[in-house]
């Protein structure tokens, strides 16, 4: 039936009231309001629903018209709604009356749309559940706006939030509608506790909230805006100053209708204000002190403009470059590049073009040449300043005068070098004893019988291992002196005695090498020193002397009282050699310094004579010098020493060799883990009459010594298992070996090893390599000081 045509007045009055009913609802339907119609008729469970909800759900029409159960109508509507849609539904029909639910339905066309669906559940007198009508209203255009304005409340909230300070919104009442997060923590309570109420309403501070109120009804009331500094209180006691902007707040026709506001934390600002003053009083001292320190430390700032040349030197800067300064500070770029070395000018250049290319920092070495012929070394650094454009604008630096530096490093790689030659040096001169040494026990090996080469063997190692060990010994001594491990023992001497006692240690070499020596020592002149370290000064110079002259040269010594009131005592070696280079001179007492060598290193010795004279003679408050006038002149080295200190007992001179001590045969007892060190000493102790023991290291020795019972125990420190000095502790707590004479023979001579070696109880310390001589003098004294001892 068409309901748009039909006549009214052929209807009756009910029929008529229906008809009205269904053009209302034809009329919603045409309009969009209504998105199609359902009747439920629970009795039978079938659902009717017109083409409308038909096309909304995407249902067939004609099925829609014949019935439906449930699950069939409620297919198409979107996963997430429907565990929910089918809940409402159970308690719609359960409790009857109105119905209504919005959810997600795909229509034909396959979009889900958001409808509302609105109805009534009928139940019959005895509650049980006979219909459910209901129509549908398309709810998209709603829902987009709702997602709209909940887009636009959460960009407002982010917005909000993400402005730093405080931004607010309160109504004409002073109740806070809107605020951000610095609101929260402003107040120090969260939002729904402030939201909807006046700041007398929420701050604890009652005073300050009603000038804070206050200033917002008088803003509200001028309409104008205003700028206004606060104090504000926070609730963990901290205090802030508040910049805070406030403005009314009007409707669409211009009403004042609350008002909104933003507040900054300008505390850090009034602080850096008050700071600032005090700074600029600072600075001006800073300044003063600034340019104190440049002159200290030799340093000049400038500043240079690259596109209009423009320079800008510090007072200090024209100090440095030793040129008058400027009233302005002004200066011509050219000028400090005129003064560059030529050397050095193309580097200069090229590290400034590439910090203006490429923006890094200027860093340049150069050295100028000053007015005066003056070589200085200085040290550039300087950062690149860029304009608004980002291109080069200026560069600002400083330069330091790093001359003396420059002379250090110089010094050092010339140690460093000197080292260098003498390692070279060291290895040559400990390696060449090694080959006679092998030769001669090559010959040994073969010699058949004959005597003459046995014993002229016999001399080429004795003669070898004496040469190493004085090499070694020169190490040692070196090492001692310059970390001050010398103690001097000093004694009121007659110059001749040391000078006579280095003559007679040199005498061996100056006549292998056709030397004449003459001699003119005073021998009445007297000074307090150590006449050991006295002898072995003047024995280095004769040696150093006899070494660099050629054979059947001359050497000459002199000793003599000078100065006023004869206070110091010279003593002079001059010869006729080859002179000194005038380069080495100036370091001819350097450590490893050596005039010019060749690859044979036929004159020997390691560099360190000398300076362990000049380190000797300094010990005794004296000095030493070198002259010579060139190659060809021959050298002279002069010992000046005091003679402030003298006493009035004065040692004579002694004459002749001491005898070589006497041993009688005894036990003793050998310890050392070198087979063949142990094995000879062994032979040459039998070969005098004495019973021998050996041991090959700590836990052997303590075992044999229990056994052996020895008078006396020759020990080394470095052995397997427990060492010397623990060895000599063990047979010092046993009481069959307490008694013993213990000597430590190693080849560890530092002051810590002989500190060791007193307390671990030992006797006395030789140092490898040791004569038999060395070794009956040792046993001798301690058995003296041991005989002395019991007698007291």
């Amino acid at each position: 039936m068409d309901i748009k045509n039909t006549d009214d007045a052929s209807l009756d009055p009910r029929t008529s009231e229906a008809l009205v009913a269904a053009q209302k609802v034809q009329l919603a339907l045409e309009a969009g309001a209504i998105a199609g119609t359902w009747d439920w008729d629970l009795v039978t469970g079938l659902i009717t629903v017109d083409e409308c909800f038909a096309e909304s759900f995407g249902i067939d029409p004609a099925l829609g018209r014949t019935g439906l159960q449930m699950e069939e109508v409620i297919a198409t509507v979107h996963p997430d709604d429907l565990p929910g849609l089918r809940i409402a539904i159970e308690e719609g029909i359960r409790r009857g009356g109105p119905y209504s639910r919005e959810y997600r339905v795909r229509s034909r066309d396959g979009v889900y749309r958001w409808i509302e669906a609105n109805g009534r559940v009928d139940h019959a007198p005895d509650g049980t559940p006979v219909r459910f009508p209901g129509v549908l209203l398309d709810i998209g255009r709603r829902r987009a706006v709702e997602a709209e304005r909940d887009r636009a409340m959460q960009l407002l909230r982010a917005f909000v939030d993400a402005v730093p300070g405080v931004v607010y919104a309160k109504d004409r009442e002073g109740r806070l509608l809107v605020a951000n997060h610095g609101v929260t923590e402003l107040v120090g309570m969260p939002p729904e506790s402030y939201l909807g109420k006046t700041d007398m309403e929420f701050l604890d501070n009652k005073e300050q909230a009603a000038a804070v109120m206050a200033t917002d009804r008088r803003i509200m009331e001028s309409g104008a805006v205003e700028f206004i500094e606060e104090q504000v209180d926070f609730p963990d006691g901290r205090r802030a100053v508040w910049l805070s902007t406030k403005a009314p707040f009007r409707d669409g026709e211009g009403k004042v209708i609350g008002l909104v506001g933003a507040s900054l934390d300008i505390t850090a600002r009034k602080e850096a204000e008050a700071a600032l003053r005090e700074r600029s009083e600072q600075l001006a001292r800073a300044q003063a002190s600034l340019d104190m320190a440049l002159s200290a430390g030799r340093m000049g700032v400038w500043e240079y403009a690259p596109l209009t040349g423009e320079t800008h030197w510090s007072g200090q800067l024209f100090d440095l470059l030793g040129l008058p300064a400027s009233a302005d500070g002004r200066a011509r770029s050219e000028t400090l590049m005129e003064m560059i070395h030529p050397e050095d000018r193309v580097g200069v250049d090229v590290a400034l073009a590439k910090s203006l290319r490429d923006g890094t920092d200027f860093d340049a070495e150069m050295r100028i040449v000053t007015a005066e012929g003056h070589v200085r070394w200085l040290m550039s650094r300087g950062r690149v300043l860029r304009d608004h454009a980002g291109h080069p604008s200026r560069i600002v630096g400083i330069n330091v005068d790093i001359t003396e530096r420059k002379e250090t490093e110089q010094s050092l790689l010339d140690t460093d070098r000197r080292r260098n030659e003498f390692l070279a040096m060291l290895g040559h001169e400990l390696r060449n004893p090694l080959a006679p040494i092998v030769y001669a026990v090559d010959l040994m090996e073969i010699g058949g019988g004959q005597v003459e080469r046995h014993h002229a063997a016999l001399q080429i190692i004795r003669r070898q291992t004496e040469h190493m060990a004085r090499l070694v010994d020169d190490l040692l001594e070196v090492s001692r002196v310059t970390q001050g491990r010398i103690e001097l023992r000093k004694e009121n001497i007659l110059v001749a005695l040391p000078v006579f006692s280095a003559i007679e240690s040199v005498r061996p070499l100056l006549r292998e090498r056709d030397q004449a020596l003459e001699v003119d020592v005073a021998q009445d002149v007297d000074l307090t020193a150590d006449q050991a370290r006295l002898t072995q000064i003047i024995a280095n110079l004769l040696n150093n002397a006899s070494k660099y002259t050629q054979p059947g040269g001359h050497i000459q010594v002199r000793a003599r009282a000078t100065g006023e009131d004869k206070h110091w005592v010279e003593i002079e070696v001059s010869d006729d050699g080859p002179g000194i280079d005038p380069e080495l001179l100036p370091r001819i007492f350097d450590l490893f310094s050596q005039g010019t060598t060749t690859l044979d290193r036929s004159r020997g010795g390691l560099g360190l004579g000398l300076a362990l004279v000049k380190r000797l003679v300094e010990l005794h408050g004296g000095r030493v010098h070198a002259k010579s006038a060139g190659p060809g002149t021959g050298s002279c080295f002069t010992v000046c020493l005091p003679r402030t200190e003298r006493r009035q007992a004065m040692r004579g001179m002694a004459v002749g060799l001491p005898a070589r001590p006497v041993v009688a045969p005894t036990t003793i007892l050998v310890v050392d883990d070198n087979p063949d060190a142990i094995a000879m000493l062994s032979m040459l102790l039998e070969a005098d009459g004495h019973r021998v023991a050996q041991a090959r290291d700590g836990e052997q020795a303590l075992a044999v010594a229990r056994a052996f019972l020895p008078r006396v125990v020759l020990l080394d420190v470095g052995l397997p298992r427990i060492d010397g000095w623990e060895v000599a502790r063990r047979l010092r707590a046993d009481p069959q070996t307490a008694g013993a004479v213990l000597i430590t023979v190693s080849g560890y001579g530092q002051a810590s090893d002989l500190s060791h070696s007193k307390e671990a109880g030992l006797d006395d310390h030789l140092l490898k390599p040791v004569s038999l001589e060395t070794v009956y003098t040792s046993i001798a004294a301690c058995l003296e000081r041991r005989n002395a001892g019991s007698a007291a």
